[in-house]
């Protein structure tokens, strides 16, 4: 009975041994599929921020060209007003001349007027004088 007692209690650490053993050997393999699932996230994390840092970079690309372009567009809008500025100035200088010239006309046609009379009583003498003209030929 003495023996039997004595292998009784190491026949239970056995059994607990082999229970934690075995809930070791579980408690391993989980941890290690988990490791082995964390590890496959980082190498797909991994790849995607190497993916999301070519697609920054071809995107700063792209907003460096616009900027150029948007700065040339500037340029040439700035080149644009000054050009019509330029050729606002020709027409206001053109407008000038043009009313100096109409001013002129009209001194000349006072002057002429003054001279001659009013141009439209000469126009209807003339009329007159080239029917009486008519006239003398034709009795002649």
């Amino acid at each position: 009975r003495g023996q039997v007692d004595a292998e009784h209690p190491l026949a239970k650490v056995r059994e607990t041994a082999a229970a934690t053993e075995e809930e070791y050997e579980e408690t391993t393999g989980m941890l290690q599929h988990r490791v082995d699932t964390l590890g496959k996230s980082h190498v797909e994390n991994m790849a995607a921020i190497d993916l999301l840092t070519k697609q920054r970079k071809a995107l700063d690309g792209d907003l460096a060209a616009r900027a150029a372009q948007i700065a040339k567009l500037e340029a040439d809008g700035a080149d644009a007003l000054a050009r019509l500025a330029a050729a606002q100035a020709v027409g206001d200088e053109a407008a000038t001349q043009c009313s100096m010239l109409q001013m002129q006309a009209e001194t000349l046609r006072a002057e002429a007027e003054f001279v001659h009379g009013p141009l439209e009583d000469r126009d209807s003498k003339l009329g007159e004088r080239d029917g009486q003209l008519g006239e003398l030929r034709q009795h002649a």
